[in-house]
Formats: C-alpha cells, structure tokens, sequence
C-alpha cells in the first residue's frame, strides 16, 4: 500500500507542475475575456469527461474558490481519476488544515469513509457557520481532533 501511494504522490506532484502552468495560461486568458471564474471552475470539475480538466479546476478552486467552493472539493474526494482526488484532498488540506484521514491512494472503501466524514464536517459547520470553522482554523483556535488528523501525512504536503 505505501509504494502505491508514493507512486500517486509523484505521479500528483508531476501532474500538478503541468496542470498549473495551464491553470496560469488559463487564468491570463479569463482575463483576456475567457469565462474561468468560481462557477465555470465548478462546472468543469462536475462535467467535464477530461481529467485533467478536473484536475486543473480544482486545483483552481483550491487557490481561488470561495469558502463554498470546498464543497464542491469534498465531492471530488470521490473521482474516478486518482489525480482528481488528489488534487482535492491537497486543496481541502491546505484550506482546512484537516485531513479526516483520507489518503487519495487507500482503498476505494476507506476513501469513501474518509469522504463521507469530511462531508459531515462541512454539513455541521456550513449550518453552523463554515465561515466561522474556517476562521477558528486560520487562527489557530479550531486544532484537529486525532479522528480528523490521520497518521502518515508527512509525505503529502508540496
């Protein structure tokens, strides 16, 4: 299991150099007049068949989406494509500071697991106030529960 997930994590790391010299090509051209702003970022994630479409919104998301965009991250955490989820998780972790233990390279059933305790997260504090949680995060306030931190994250970050 962990060759595999240091496989993922070059593989992520490799796409992701690509994907963002296109995510800067992209966002030189929506300010030429394209349309690349939060929706169209959301629709591309949801709708497009191309990967690495996905991949570049939500990395996009990630760096320049609303709070309410990491909702739309957290359905990612599901993609068909392993550098879509990846791209997610890196996106949520760096936002949220949390991880859930979601790990993009576990097994399709510990994933969907760790998805559905992010989903729970982001249900609690959207109706109490998303802003708030991410708020209490930045300033140091809001500490990771050791059943939102998992173990084994120190290859993950850039």
């Amino acid at each position: 299991m962990r060759g595999a997930r240091e496989y993922l994590e070059r593989q992520g790391k490799a796409a992701m150099k690509l994907a963002d010299a296109a995510l800067v090509a992209a966002v030189v051209v929506a300010g030429l007049g394209g349309c690349s702003g939060e929706s169209e970022q959301v629709r591309r994630l949801k709708d497009s068949p191309a990967p690495l479409e996905r991949f570049q919104a939500a990395r996009w998301l990630a760096r320049h989406g609303s709070d309410d965009a990491l909702s739309h991250l957290i359905d990612s955490l599901m993609d068909e494509d392993g550098a879509v989820c990846w791209a997610a998780f890196q996106g949520l972790r760096e936002r949220t500071g949390k991880t859930f233990d979601y790990r993009p390279g576990d097994l399709e059933a510990d994933r969907l697991k760790a998805a559905e305790r992010w989903r729970d997260w982001w249900d609690e504090a959207h109706g109490g106030g998303a802003a708030e949680a991410l708020q209490s995060n930045e300033t140091g306030s809001g500490g990771e529960s050791e059943t939102s931190r998992g173990a084994g994250d120190e290859g993950l970050t850039r």
